[in-house]
């Protein structure tokens, strides 16, 4: 399977597996935040600010990592 992907994606095979992982580390971050939803209550106004917060970190955990990856 990976030879084929190698095959299909050609030069741009360590692009396509950066932003693929990228995408899988997105997915899963949203599934904790949402895992955390779950088993903690917390007031209205918590609850909102951990969101944001949440957010903006995961935002910028994926930006930086992406960034990092594509200048190494």
């Amino acid at each position: 399977m990976i030879e084929r992907l190698c095959k299909f994606c050609g030069e741009h095979y360590v692009l396509v597996m950066m932003l693929f992982t990228r995408l899988v580390a997105s997915v899963s971050a949203c599934l904790t935040v949402y895992y955390v939803k779950l088993t903690l209550s917390f007031k209205p106004d918590v609850e909102r600010h951990f969101f944001q917060a949440a957010a903006i970190f995961v935002a910028l955990g994926i930006i930086a990592s992406t960034v990092l990856a594509l200048r190494l």
